[in-house]
This record gives structure tokens, sequence and C-alpha cells, in this order.
């Protein structure tokens, strides 16, 4: 194996190499270097196992996709949200985002009424792609059971979730 690493440097990441004689790296481990060192994880939110992000004022969620969610995806080209008005349960698949790769459930973090939908989102779902904290949200729930937060991860409870092991 030696001859594989034979004018390569370790940089910062494990299996991240950069051939300093030829201009060569390995492109899948600079994509997972991206997606994981590269992700923003804002402090003053709350996260789910599947990739939901939760900001609270008052009684009232506002739920989007990661940073991270939305680099795995790629180019989001569609987006469907829940109706205002419909009333949901922490892990019920309440909308559905689709991008060039696949198309994923989108799940409630908390149980509640839908108070209102990003509409800019249907219309533009690169706005996912392009700001997933702010013009990026998904919905609003008026939350039923604001103890169910609790349940929901840390910043850094997340960041550990997704570095790879």
């Amino acid at each position: 194996m030696e001859w594989l690493t034979r004018g390569f440097e370790r940089v910062s990441a494990p299996g991240f190499w950069v051939g300093l004689q030829k201009g060569f790296f390995f492109w899948a481990d600079l994509c997972l270097f991206e997606a994981v060192f590269m992700s923003n994880v804002p402090g003053d939110l709350k996260y789910t196992k599947t990739h939901e992000w939760v900001r609270v004022k008052g009684d009232v969620a506002t739920v989007g996709i990661t940073d991270h969610a939305q680099r795995e995806l790629t180019d989001i080209v569609f987006v469907e949200l829940p109706d205002v008005g419909r009333k949901v349960r922490a892990g019920d698949a309440c909308a559905v985002v689709e991008s060039v790769k696949t198309a994923s459930d989108i799940y409630a973090p908390v149980s509640g009424e839908i108070l209102a939908a990003n509409r800019a989102v249907v219309e533009d779902p690169a706005t996912v792609n392009q700001d997933p904290y702010g013009d990026g949200w998904f919905f609003q729930i008026r939350m039923a059971q604001p103890a169910e937060l609790d349940a929901l991860l840390s910043p850094a409870q997340y960041t550990a979730q997704i570095q790879p092991a």
C-alpha cells in the first residue's frame, strides 16, 4: 500500500488525501469531508435524527431540513408541504422533498397544528439549498406538547450524529 500513498500528504480528516505531485484527490472522500465538516449546525436550534431542524418562538416551532440534509440531497427540485390547519403528531410524515437524486419524507418533530407553510420553497425549491435555516424553512407548528422538544437533539448531539465513526 505504500505505493498508493507515496507523494501524498495527510490533510485534516481521515481518508482525505491530497496528491501534492499530481494534484489528485479522492473525490468521494472530498464529498464526505464537505458534507460533514463544512455543514452548518446553528447553536440556537434543536434537531431530529432524521435531519429536520426546529426553531422555537413561544409556542410556535418553525421546521426545515438541515444544511447536512440539503447537501446530501443535492439539487432540490420539488417540495410538497402540509396543509395549514392539519394536525400532526411528532414523527408523522407531513411533507416531501425531492432532489435530482431521491425523494424523502419530512417528519413533524413535535405534535400540533400546522399554522403556516412556506409557499416560497414550493415555487422555488432551490431556496432550500441556498438558505436552509432562513428562507428555506418548510412549515410552522403551534406546539400541542412543548415537552416533546426535550426528546430532540442539541447542536452538539446532531453534529456527533453526522460525523463519520
